[in-house]
């Protein structure tokens, strides 16, 4: 029999992504025992993209596109292992990322990671996605202040979701931070493990990507704060 999982993965995907091929395989590692859970909603099947790999994960599907926190629950719900992580379809994960997140969850509970821009097929990372992290990701920055990170891209013990509950479902954006809000310690900085996202790419993809983001956080701020307005520039300015 396999050894019992040490991490759990979920992997998200909407619409069968196909990048989320690239996704499972960047969290090779021989060193750790992780189970790779797919979560899969909207249309189409991952089933053909992922043909090789479904004796050896966990693949999940709804035919309904969900929001971010259904899609966390639908993971959580097959998760074996004692501490839960979380990894988008546009998104890798760097050498290290599975070993270095048991090491950090050997003295914390939540662990938070850094992110930086992927590189293009040639090996270099655009300038426009280094302005797309920057204007997005400034704090996540694994060269930051770690006074002034912000905790996101956690990983979790699973006994946290015992204690406060699940993801919040019915929000587009921040279910994480939502339920960061209900822990008793936040989580703990760790700039060594670092996720790499997949920018839009071109000047056009980036300045919609971020008007989209945009906007789903002045609506998120709309519904928590008042001066929404304010909060979210100032935010954005922060970051930069």
């Amino acid at each position: 029999m396999p050894p019992a999982p040490a991490i759990s993965v979920v992997v998200m995907a909407i619409h069968s992504d196909a990048r989320i091929a690239d996704a499972i395989a960047s969290l090779a590692d021989a060193t750790v025992a992780a189970q790779i859970i797919v979560v899969n909603t909207g249309t189409g099947s991952l089933k053909a993209t992922l043909h090789d790999r479904l004796d050896t994960i966990v693949l999940v599907e709804r035919p309904i596109a969900s929001l971010p926190g259904v899609t966390r629950n639908l993971g959580l719900a097959e998760v074996r292992a004692p501490i839960v992580a979380f990894l988008a379809a546009d998104c890798l994960a760097t050498d290290g990322w599975l070993s270095e997140r048991l090491a950090a969850h050997a003295d914390a509970l939540s662990v938070a990671s850094a992110i930086l821009p992927a590189p293009a097929a040639d090996g270099h990372v655009p300038l426009i996605d280094w302005a797309s992290c920057l204007l997005l990701h400034a704090r996540r920055l694994p060269f930051g202040p770690p006074h002034l990170a912000r905790r996101h891209g956690v990983s979790y013990a699973r006994e946290l979701f015992d204690r406060h509950g699940t993801f919040l479902e019915g929000v587009r954006i921040a279910e994480d931070t939502e339920f960061n809000s209900r822990l008793a310690e936040t989580p703990a900085w760790a700039p060594a493990i670092v996720t790499l996202h997949r920018y839009p790419g071109t000047v056009g993809a980036s300045i919609a990507d971020i008007f989209r983001r945009g906007q789903r956080l002045q609506h998120w701020m709309s519904a928590h704060h008042a001066f929404a307005t304010p909060r979210a520039l100032r935010g954005t300015a922060g970051a930069l």
